[in-house]
């Protein structure tokens, strides 16, 4: 089934409306990776259209759950975006639903004694240093930039070795939640 009014409107009604949007321009936004040059990889120009139906923008793990149980109840596809700087961070065809988390930008818990952070997805490297560094503490920054996220770089790949999967940056990820496909959230860690 594709993207539909209702499907919209049940949007709405979890995040609010002015925390959803089917423009097309402002989807059209959503359609490519940021650190390309202009118009790159918008595959609009190979006849396939990238634009997603609808970009919501959740403010708690409790939001993104309800707007995936949506997708699943409507039978819409999703994919998650956090900056863009990544392949995986734009729709892979036309009629996608994209979660931004922008607004979970919340840095939880900086706990200086045992030196360990609760951070949601949007919060970036220089967000957390800033805090750190009121507490005494630093933080390990990728060469990927200060601006990167600190949650999807060492979750996905670590760009520039912050990473569960090289290892290098393995002992920095100590817990985590995920929201499953199916809207289920599964923990892992103390």
């Amino acid at each position: 089934m594709a993207f539909s009014q209702i499907a919209l409107k049940a949007l709405q009604d979890v995040v609010g409306a002015e925390h959803v949007t089917s423009d097309e321009v402002m989807c059209q936004s959503y359609s490519r990776v940021n650190w390309l040059p202009s118009g790159f990889l918008q595959r609009e120009r190979l006849g396939v259209n990238m634009r997603p139906a609808c970009v919501v923008m959740p403010s708690s793990t409790e939001e993104v759950q309800a707007i995936i149980r949506i997708a699943n109840r409507y039978k819409f596809p999703f994919t998650p975006r956090g900056s863009g700087y990544t392949f995986q961070a734009f729709p892979a065809g036309a009629g996608y639903l994209v979660i931004d988390p922008k607004r979970m930008d919340r840095i939880i818990e900086l706990d200086g004694k045992n030196m360990y952070a609760v951070v949601e997805p949007y919060v970036s490297f220089a967000e957390l240093q800033t805090e750190a560094m009121k507490k005494g503490l630093t933080c390990p920054t990728p060469l990927a930039g200060a601006q990167v996220s600190v949650l999807a770089n060492y979750s996905w790949h670590g760009a520039y070795v912050n990473s569960w999967i090289s290892g290098v940056g393995a002992h920095n990820l100590l817990a985590y939640e995920i929201i499953l496909p199916d809207g289920e959230l599964m923990r892992s860690g103390p």
